[in-house]
């Protein structure tokens, strides 16, 4: 599997109490895929690219990804209108996750619908972070 995208590194999320987004919002609109292949399915139906999403139970940093990141507003209606998004657990997911290396826990790829992976995030990424790669990405309007 390639890798299209640069590397940003992990960085560390800011916890507040209870888990709770700085927002104060601990709830995603993306409407997130459990298994791979349906998502797959429905990013060649609509012909839009697939934001991946791997995370591990117990994992403070996809924990905080999902509230901070994903909870963003304009992240998850981009998400939501302009990409199929799957979201991979490592021990629901462990026979799809056995075809890639996934050197940390989150890891945040998009892959277009023929297949090939184009860009590819490490560990904790902010909304700005996300923003980027999606720009990357993305044809131009």
């Amino acid at each position: 599997m390639a890798f299209g995208a640069g590397r940003v590194d992990a960085i560390s999320p800011s916890m507040t109490r209870s888990g709770e987004s700085e927002s104060g919002s601990a709830a995603s609109s993306i409407r997130w895929y459990d298994d791979f292949n349906a998502g797959w399915r429905e990013a060649h139906r609509r012909n839009v690219p697939m934001m991946i999403f791997v995370s591990s139970q117990r994992c403070r940093y996809c924990d905080a990804m999902e509230v901070q990141t994903w909870c963003d507003p304009s992240i998850a209606a981009e998400v939501q209108d302009r990409f199929v998004a799957i979201h991979l657990d490592r021990r629901r997911n462990a026979e799809v996750l056995s075809r890639i290396t996934v050197p940390m826990f989150p890891m945040t790829l998009v892959g277009l619908p023929q297949g090939k992976i184009v860009g590819h995030l490490q560990g904790f990424q902010r909304p700005e972070n996300i923003r980027d790669l999606m720009s990357r990405v993305l044809p131009r309007n």
